[in-house]
Parts: structure tokens; sequence; C-alpha cells
């Protein structure tokens, strides 16, 4: 749940919303070893806007702590597998 009210307006909060499942769908069908680049971008580019929401307020500061940690592995994760498919 919000812990305050919405910083940001309806429409671009529903737009940001499903921007990494269209990140995603174009990663997945471009293939090869820029999709997991493609990826790795995604979590970070996610990991920033969540941090973002902690910093206003918007989630409870252990969740940062959490983004933080899973960002860092799922984009290490993402790093080695680019390379090791080329």
């Amino acid at each position: 749940a919000m812990l305050h009210a919405q910083t940001v307006p309806q429409p671009v909060a529903l737009g940001i919303s499903v921007l990494p499942s269209l990140w995603a769908w174009i990663a997945a069908a471009i293939g090869g070893p820029i999709s997991f680049l493609m990826f790795a971008v995604g979590f970070l580019a996610m990991g920033w806007w969540d941090n973002k929401l902690v910093a206003e307020g918007g989630a409870p500061s252990w969740f940062g702590s959490l983004r933080l940690i899973l960002t860092g592995l799922v984009t290490l994760t993402m790093l080695i597998a680019s390379f090791a498919t080329l």
C-alpha cells in the first residue's frame, strides 16, 4: 500500500507500469547477447525507480534494501548470460 498520496499523475504512472513488460518483450524478441543486456538495463531502471519511490516515502525502507540486493544479483546474472552467449 502507498504510504502517501501519489506524486506521479495517474496516466504517467500507468504508462510507467507497462514499460517493463514492453521492454522485456522487445528484448526477448531480439534474442542473443543483446537481449540479456537489455534485461539488465530494464532491471537497473526499475531498481532505480523503486528506490526513488522509497526515498519519497512511497514504500518502506526495507523494500529499497531488498530491491537493491535483488537488482544487483539479477543484473550480474544478465551480464554473465550476455557474455556467455557471445
